[in-house]
């Protein structure tokens, strides 16, 4: 169940950025990236070559939005080695790990794939992955109003929807400082709605939980923000998501929890247009299509029809119910028109 209420909640636990493929390690001051390498790099040295490629596959993310020279990581939170290069042409290029940005009058997009290895593991065989980004290249802002809107963009698919997950342990999820400073050098004024739930410290942009067990629910909220640059000001408002810590549960209590959900699932009508859901209150439910050739689900549990056979499919869908140490399975049959 997802409460909706109008006011926002940060974490001082735990901050992960969310949109379009920004990651929280391009958001970390240099002393921060460097401590948090480290000790993904402990983590890793426990991993197989595999695992450390997966690990470093799930957790690489770019930003939306650039308009000026990006640095790209090198390496990924694992210890993996990663290796950049383009997939089309335009007014940009790769010049070691850094995308090059010549000037622009339009928007562009510059595709991207990763190339990610690692070798350290010795006493398995090397890994590797590749993962493609697609990045929109916006032109220089030059007029006052040009770059309040470019700024608001900017930050509004960088940066946010903006979840918060309390229950986060893992150093890669954890992002300490936000850095969220405009690009063109506008002036953000952040505006809480309910002091008692969150604080922001106005010279870092750190949103702060002011009690994180009072949090009971996974939580969507809005922040204002208010744009300024010389005689032009802006409003809009921004996505924030929060999840509440979880509660020890004995595993009756936790295996009568998940079966509900199942049961739940078994009972609900899902076809090709369907949202699948992504939890039941604390029991979390990932989902995988036995045929991706026809039919595949992303990351927003969405359906993405690839059925070009000329003829409807049956595809089962696989859902993974996991709550503790609890976990079930159930297969669900779609109808897949052709393409």
């Amino acid at each position: 169940m997802i409460h909706y209420k109008h006011f926002i909640i940060g974490s001082m636990a735990a901050l992960t950025l969310l949109g379009c493929g920004e990651t929280s390690a391009t958001l970390q001051t240099t002393q921060e990236r460097e401590t948090l390498s480290l000790r993904m790099t402990d983590i890793g040295q426990n991993l197989s070559n595999t695992e450390a490629v997966q690990r470093d596959y799930e957790a690489l993310r770019l930003p939306k939005y650039v308009n000026k020279d990006y640095s790209l990581p090198s390496e990924g939170i694992s210890g993996s080695d990663i290796n950049w290069s383009l997939v089309n042409t335009g007014d940009f290029n790769i010049t070691g790990h850094t995308l090059m940005i010549e000037d622009t009058t339009i928007e562009q997009y510059a595709k991207l794939s990763a190339f990610i290895h690692y070798d350290l593991n010795t006493s398995t065989a090397e890994a590797n992955k590749t993962k493609e980004f697609c990045l929109t290249i916006l032109p220089k802002a030059t007029t006052a109003m040009e770059k309040v809107t470019q700024d608001i963009k900017m930050i509004q698919g960088n940066h946010f929807p903006l979840t918060i997950d309390l229950n986060s342990t893992e150093p890669y999820k954890d992002c300490g400082l936000i850095d969220m400073s405009p690009y063109n050098d506008s002036n953000i004024t952040w505006t809480i709605c309910d002091t008692d739930l969150l604080e922001v410290n106005t010279t870092t942009n750190k949103f702060q939980v002011v009690n994180p067990e009072a949090i009971m629910y996974t939580t969507c909220t809005t922040v204002k923000g208010t744009f300024q640059y010389g005689d032009i000001e802006k409003v809009d408002y921004f996505k924030v998501i929060i999840h509440p810590l979880k509660k020890m549960m004995s595993y009756e209590e936790a295996c009568q929890l998940v079966k509900d959900a199942r049961e739940t699932l078994e009972n609900s009508t899902l076809d090709i247009s369907s949202t699948l859901p992504l939890a039941d209150g604390d029991v979390t439910i990932s989902w995988v299509s036995c045929k991706p050739e026809y039919l595949t689900v992303d990351e927003d549990g969405n359906l993405v029809n690839n059925n070009a056979s000329g003829e409807t499919q049956e595809v089962y869908i696989k859902a993974t119910l996991s709550l503790q140490d609890i976990e079930k399975k159930l297969y669900i049959p779609i109808s897949v028109p052709s393409l």
